[in-house]
């Protein structure tokens, strides 16, 4: 089995990147090489900006190349939630935002001719309970209302389109809007976009230190060049470190496993997911799924805040197993593991701790639509045009206790499985 993810051997030839070779002055430096920064970065280019992206590993390194894949329209909360959270007139912003963000992706898509395997053939979560099928109800009934493409489906309709073990769902709802992708070569896509436009793209170009020194910022790279911008825009996400403070100390950083299996057979591949979907569970510890490249079966779903090791995969096999009994002879080729981040609201959070400079992060899993959608939104906002996004800047607030994060929020996994296994 090996330790990799799919997505890097089964993607197309890597933008020619490399070392920032000596300092340099533009007008908005942006940190960190994900589909936030560079999107926000194609933005900035095409809109006539002198932009820089500086990335501390390679563009295979990040969330963007270790994810599933899967391009999902949504939030933890549907409208009602996020009324009741934000107030009526934000919370219907923040909606209307993020149905919109799936359809950012493959506009995207098509504008750059990114050739990713993007199919828009709809997402279904899976509801593991009858009180989540009746959430779910109500959510396709607030969807609809509001313009999307939700349809609410029995357990008969979800196992025909799942081809899973009869029982396993209790019904579920499908969005239309979603779909799936081959999420390197999108971000290869995207970076070739954006060095097209104008920017400048650099590998293996760690930011160490953010300063002011009037009337520029300043970041310096390890490796020794500064680079003097008159904004900054930092899209680390998950993996934020000390860069700036605080920044690190807002947000869980939870670890997300994934496994693909051997390429199935025909009369498998016929009967699992014939029509392409994607798929999530309402589990509180949630399975995620899809068919992947070269029609391999693929599941992730959330690690320990450890390093991974093989028995975590392998409860992944079993939950794949139990959910296929088909796919018992079928074997395990590909494991990895990226991470999340997630933010305490379950919201993506913009801070502008100073003047000129922006910290955006917390997609909370659902990163490419979400990242692509507010990268776009954030390169527009800094060449100063008024549309936007409805996430307003809040304050840089570190979470309780977060050095202890790995202990509290490891037992409290630990319960929500029990809870799952209880339902």
């Amino acid at each position: 089995m090996t330790q990799v993810p799919v997505w890097a051997t089964e993607a197309g030839a890597a933008p020619v990147t490399g070392p920032l070779p000596g300092s340099l002055r533009v007008d908005v430096a942006v940190i960190g090489a994900g589909y936030l920064g560079v999107t926000a970065a194609l933005a900035l280019a095409a809109g006539g900006a002198r932009v820089a992206v500086l990335e501390r590993g390679n563009l295979t390194d990040g969330a963007s190349a270790l994810n599933g894949g899967q391009v999902i329209p949504g939030l933890k909360r549907g409208p009602s939630g996020l009324n009741a959270q934000l107030g009526r007139e934000r919370g219907e912003a923040v909606t209307r935002f993020v149905m919109r963000s799936a359809g950012r992706v493959f506009d995207l898509i098509r504008e750059h001719r990114i050739d990713c395997g993007a199919v828009r053939s709809g997402w279904i979560q899976a509801a593991a309970s009858a009180a989540a099928w009746a959430e779910q109800r109500a959510r396709v009934a607030e969807l609809s209302e509001r313009g999307g493409d939700a349809v609410l489906l029995d357990a008969r309709a979800v196992r025909d389109l799942l081809g899973s073990r009869p029982g396993a769902y209790c019904g579920g709802w499908l969005n239309r809007d979603a779909g799936t992708l081959h999420p390197l070569n999108y971000l290869y896509g995207l970076v070739r976009a954006a060095i097209a436009a104008g920017a400048q793209i650099h590998t293996l170009s760690r930011a160490v230190r953010i300063d002011r020194q009037a009337p520029a910022w300043r970041v310096r790279l390890a490796h020794g060049p500064l680079v003097s911008a008159e904004q900054v825009l930092v899209c680390t996400n998950a993996y934020s470190d000390e860069l700036w403070p605080g920044l690190r100390q807002s947000i869980l950083p939870a670890t997300s496993l994934q496994i693909a299996t051997a390429p199935l057979p025909p009369e498998l591949r016929a009967q699992i997911l014939p029509q392409g979907q994607a798929v999530s569970d309402s589990r509180r510890v949630m399975n995620y799924f899809r068919i992947g490249p070269q029609g391999r079966f693929m599941i992730g779903g959330r690690g320990p805040f450890r390093a991974a090791r093989r028995a975590d995969y392998d409860g992944l096999s079993g939950a794949m197993r139990r959910l296929y009994p088909q796919l018992r002879g079928i074997g395990v080729e590909y494991r990895w593991a990226g991470r999340v981040a997630l933010t305490r609201d379950f919201l993506p959070h913009v801070h502008q701790p100073r003047p000129g400079l922006w910290c955006v992060l917390g997609c909370n899993g659902r990163g490419i639509a979400l990242a692509s959608s507010l990268g776009s939104a954030i390169g527009g906002q800094l060449l100063g045009r008024s549309e936007g996004h409805p996430f307003a800047p809040t304050p840089l607030r570190s979470l309780p206790l977060h050095r202890l994060h790995r202990f509290y929020a490891g037992a409290l996994i630990q319960y929500f499985r029990l809870l799952d296994r209880l339902e």
